[in-house]
């Protein structure tokens, strides 16, 4: 209640008071909380880009989709929007934390699996495809997921 009171004061407030400032400093972020802040939207956005991703692929698979992709497009994880995250703002925000070259490797790692999938079913191998999903593919899956929520520990602090 007291923030938003001296909010009202430093909004009524046309002169430069010690209670302005005070309020101003309350209001500002220092670069390492607002960068903190970018990373953690950054890492949400590779989330939900990954499960995008998996949509997208099970309706190749499922032959709903007008798209087409050859296994060895699939295998390219520098290639889908969390590998070019990766090499690029995800390695300059995370590069630093231990466990983010993991993530990398685990990421190539499940592109993998999906190509192995891809593979399987375009070759007719239905029951073989749909088995590696269930097993290998969705546990790669979930390591990234994982392993982008854990990137999380490794942000500077958000609160001064």
């Amino acid at each position: 209640m007291d923030f938003f009171s001296r909010l009202m004061n430093f909004r009524r407030n046309t002169e430069s008071s010690p209670a302005s400032h005070a309020l101003a400093d309350d209001l500002a972020l220092d670069v390492s909380t607002t960068k903190a802040l970018i990373a953690d939207l950054d890492i949400d956005a590779a989330i939900v880009a990954h499960e995008n991703w998996i949509k997208r692929f099970r309706a190749v698979l499922q032959g709903t989709s007008r798209e087409h992709l050859t296994p060895r497009q699939v295998a390219r994880s520098e290639d889908s929007a969390i590998g070019k995250w990766l090499q690029s703002e995800g390695k300059k925000q995370l590069g630093h934390s231990p466990t983010f070259h993991i993530l990398v490797d685990r990421h190539r790692n499940f592109h993998r699996e999906a190509a192995l999938v891809l593979a399987h079913s375009q070759a007719g191998q239905s029951q073989a495809a749909e088995k590696r999903w269930e097993t290998s593919f969705r546990h790669a899956s979930n390591q990234v997921v994982l392993l982008l929520r854990m990137q999380r520990q490794h942000l500077e602090p958000v609160h001064k």
